[in-house]
């Protein structure tokens, strides 16, 4: 069956598709103009304070721009801060114009091209307890999808300030673009304030066109500097933030350990540094090649890269010192540098000049050991120390999920090498702590040269060598070493020695006034052990024996490494006849930071209240009182040896204690 229709029917619906059509296209620009009138910006300002939870006010206009869609302009908006800040405002906007790339938009990533400010600024805080301003809600916030990326960025007389806290930072950013529209215009910024509660300024330009286009080399310049260190950087990078960089970097500082903060890696303490490389960024990689500058006095140079991909980021380092002096490393163990040094470092040395303490008691940061894995070669090809006879260094260090490994550490020393393995397992509460020393041909007169050059007395001749095993707990070297148990010992056989020095040792007035006339004479050495015990911290002397041809040297005592105290007391007995010896013990105690050394007065004064006696009564007869017999013996040289690598239960073989000629 059909229905009929009335002619005009047909022509009616276009004609009503056409007015919803029309009513949808211009319903936007009809609320958008709404918006822009004075009741329209009021219920604008009304729902985007209901929604935001905090007053937000708009004055101006709120409209796309249709010559750069999807774009959008903004003037006249202020945005009122956290109800636990003291500032009124977050933001206020004076003019924004902010340009978004559709395509990416389609797709949930919010890409900004570009964004114009004038006359507006933003105020971000975080409070004592972390919380943010820029986050409007109590709820924890989602994680985006995508990352917002910033093209170009134009700033005209506008600000930027950050308050944290609990970092004690509050800085201050202004900027401004400078040249001509069309041309290569320069975003310049400027900063100043505090951060990490130290000074803090930072001035920099980039160009506002180079970065449109992704990959494309953008000319940049920066200089940054929080409280002793400052960086200059000048080269290109891709994009903000860089996926790409190549600049030249130079940086320089009071201690590396403070870059931590600031860059996110964990370097040790040093001596004040300068240094100028080339750093070049590539994905995950960041590196410092061939930098050169100096750490101290000394100079230094090598590569570093720094990789964040992976669970944990990982540095790697090679360096070099063509020159090292010593003291330079002291900031390792924290020691106080002694030439310019940071005000920190500067209380630092001042502490540690009114402690009655020499080993210094500066914790392991447990948080910067977690955060990261490394492997780290340095070598000092010459090293300069005006108080040990030093030669050469090397280090290998490596860090694993917290696992510290120094693999190893070497002194090139008397002309031989002191050698350590260590390592340090913060995996453990408390640290735990192990270290194997190694004591290789080392030079009897190396070792006294300080001996030597004081008495003018002849160089010694003979080589040294001995082991060394301690394990502990603590997060400090003080810790470590007041914890420490193992056993040590070290040796030589043969040799000889000064005949001065010896007969110092042991007040042989006639032949110490003889070396004086009749010059210095060489003293043979039959052997040198000091085989020790350490437990929790104290060191105790198993047997310290010294045996030349003509006298016998032992010493009892020991080492209480907590407390920094020592007590020994050295006991010459000599093997031959002496017809004036006023041989008495020589006392060794005190702190490390004041050693004592005295002779016991009591045998003295004995032999003298009788040498004066006599001497009433025939003064001749006061030499009897003088003279020594010397029935000491010969000590049991190979017995020493075999009981010493016995009781430091090592793997040591018997030439691991040189035999020199005799």
């Amino acid at each position: 069956m059909t229905i009929y229709q009335h002619p005009a029917a047909h022509w009616r619906a276009p004609h009503y598709i056409f007015g919803i059509v029309l009513t949808l296209v211009a319903m936007p620009f009809l609320v958008i103009g709404f918006v822009n009138t004075p009741p329209g910006r009021a219920v604008f300002s009304s729902l985007a304070t209901k929604l935001a939870g905090r007053e937000i006010e708009l004055s101006g206009s709120f409209y796309p721009r249709l010559t750069d869609f999807p774009s959008l302009h903004i003037s006249q908006l202020s945005v009122a801060n956290a109800p636990w800040s003291i500032e009124p405002q977050m933001a206020s906007i004076g003019e924004a114009n902010i340009a978004f790339n559709g395509r990416d938009l389609l797709h949930g990533h919010i890409t900004i091209r570009k964004l114009y400010l004038k006359d507006s600024s933003v105020y971000l805080e975080k409070n004592k307890n972390g919380k943010s301003n820029w986050i409007f809600s109590d709820k924890p916030p989602a994680e985006p999808s995508a990352p917002m990326s910033l093209g170009n960025l134009y700033l005209e007389n506008s600000s930027f300030d950050y308050h944290d806290i609990t970092a004690e930072t509050d800085v201050s950013f202004k900027g401004h673009t400078e040249g001509a529209a069309g041309t290569d215009q320069q975003l310049m910024l400027t900063g100043s304030g505090k951060h990490l509660g130290k000074d803090f300024a930072f001035k920099g330009q980039l160009s506002t066109s180079c970065l449109t286009a992704k990959n494309a080399p953008c000319p940049v310049e920066a200089t940054v500097s929080v409280g002793e260190t400052s960086v200059h950087a000048k080269g290109t990078v891709d994009e903000l933030p860089p996926q790409t960089a190549d600049v030249a970097l130079e940086i320089k500082g009071a201690d590396l350990a403070d870059l931590y903060p600031l860059i996110g890696v964990a370097l040790p303490p040093s001596a004040p540094y300068h240094l100028k490389g080339q750093l070049v960024h590539t994905g995950s990689e960041w590196q410092f090649n061939t930098f050169t500058g100096t750490m101290g006095q000394s100079d230094l140079s090598g590569t570093a890269m720094w990789d964040s991909a992976g669970t944990r980021p990982k540095l790697t380092a090679r360096l070099v010192s063509k020159q090292l002096r010593f003291v330079d490393l002291g900031a390792l163990i924290g020691i106080a540098p002694q030439q310019q040094m940071s005000e920190e470092q500067k209380q630092r040395a001042a502490e540690q000049a009114a402690s009655a303490r020499v080993i210094p008691d500066i914790p392991l940061d447990i948080g910067k050991v977690s955060s990261m894995d490394a492997d780290v070669e340095f070598t000092g090809k010459e090293v300069v120390s005006q108080s040990l006879p030093l030669q050469d260094f090397y280090l290998k260090l490596t860090l694993d999920d917290r696992l510290m490994k120094f693999s190893p550490i070497r002194f090139g020393t008397a002309s031989g090498n002191i050698v350590v393995y260590m390592s340090v397992d913060a995996r453990q509460d408390p640290v735990a702590d192990h270290a194997d020393i190694t004591f290789d041909k080392l030079t009897l007169a190396g070792m006294l040269k300080s001996a030597d050059d004081s008495f003018g007395a002849s160089p010694p001749d003979g080589d040294m060598g001995g082991t060394l095993s301690l394990s502990g707990h603590g997060k400090s070297l003080h810790e470590m070493l007041s914890d420490a148990s193992g056993v040590g010992g070290i040796g030589m056989e043969g040799g000889d020695i000064s005949h001065l020095l010896v007969k110092l040792l042991s007040l042989d007035v006639a032949k110490s006034l003889g070396f004086l006339v009749a010059g210095d004479e060489k003293l043979p050495i039959r052997c040198l052990v000091a085989d020790m015990n350490v437990n929790n911290g104290i060191i105790t002397a198993h047997n310290l024996v010294f045996d030349t041809k003509d006298t016998l040297i032992t010493a009892n005592g020991g080492i209480n490494l907590e407390n920094e105290m020592l007590g020994f007391q050295i006991v010459p007995a000599p093997k031959t006849p002496t017809l004036i010896s006023l041989r008495s013990p020589i006392d060794i105690d005190g702190t490390f930071k004041k050693v004592n050394v005295s002779i016991e007065k009591g045998p003295i004064a004995e032999r003298g209240a009788i040498a004066a006696g006599l001497a009433v009564l025939a003064p001749p007869a006061a030499l009897v009182a003088l003279f020594d017999p010397g029935m000491s013996k010969d000590a049991d040289c190979a017995q020493l040896m075999k009981s010493m690598h016995e009781h430091t239960s090592t793997t040591a073989r018997t030439d691991d204690i040189p035999k020199n000629n005799k």
